[in-house]
């Protein structure tokens, strides 16, 4: 590659949105900041911009009862189309997009890591029924959820990859 001053490399820019938001915990030891506590990763989501760790902050400590985008854009003082290109620039995915990645995320996390029924975990994720977290999550990273209890993670198809 040609590597001048003005061209930018992005090493992570072969990866989608969702490796790399599942790729996080894994590069953390210990949580980023001390009031995180409870949230999902350890408190590994907290990004530099203020205004997207208060969106992010809302949406972590609403997986299991899942609010609109537009009760998150009330409490966030700003408008749905500010909050979009903020999300769009910052973060290179939607808020819709960025909070269903956030509770399959959290799925995945209570599945491999118990042996807790899908059907739970559905409801622990806001999500009806296990029928339906198995579609998001199918949709999303190309295999149901119980695959992934047993399955190799190589074979997990990342979304935007084959």
């Amino acid at each position: 590659r040609n590597l001048s001053k003005n061209t930018e490399f992005d090493p992570y820019a072969s990866f989608s949105q969702s490796a790399r938001f599942d790729a996080a915990p894994m590069f953390l030891n210990e949580p980023a900041r001390p009031s995180a506590g409870n949230l999902p990763f350890g408190g590994a989501l907290a990004h530099p911009n203020p205004r997207i760790r208060r969106i992010i902050g809302t949406m972590a400590a609403q997986i299991e009862d899942p609010i609109g985008l537009a009760e998150i854009v009330k409490s966030s003082g700003m408008t749905l189309r500010s909050m979009v290109r903020l999300f769009g620039k910052e973060l290179n995915t939607p808020p819709g997009q960025f909070y269903l990645n956030l509770r399959l995320a959290r799925a995945r996390e209570l599945t491999v890591g118990g042996n807790r029924l899908i059907a739970e975990v559905a409801a622990l994720c806001g999500f009806s029924c296990g029928s339906a977290l198995t579609c998001a999550h199918k949709r999303v990273h190309g295999l149901g959820l119980s695959s992934c209890r047993t399955a190799n993670p190589s074979r997990i198809r990342i979304q935007g990859r084959s």
